[in-house]
């Protein structure tokens, strides 16, 4: 399964802002806009660790209808 995922970097004033001027219907989100907004490439690279990876491929992989479900019993 191939997605992309356009992120984008904006600090958390300017996406609130941006957010509500969509919201107030006084801005529109373009096609090409990223789905995203992290405030640094920090924090994108702590989203994509190993293990948050290794999190979300359980998640895909199992399907499961909470997150307490993939607690071990």
């Amino acid at each position: 399964m191939d997605k992309v995922l356009n992120v984008g970097i904006a600090t958390v004033q300017e996406q609130r802002a941006r957010s509500l001027a969509i919201a107030a219907g006084t801005r529109t989100r373009d096609a090409d806009e990223p789905n995203v907004w992290l405030p640094s490439v920090t924090a994108i690279a702590r989203v994509l660790s190993d293990e948050n990876m290794a999190l979300l491929k359980v998640v895909r992989d199992q399907h499961p209808d909470s997150m307490d479900a993939l607690t071990c019993d």
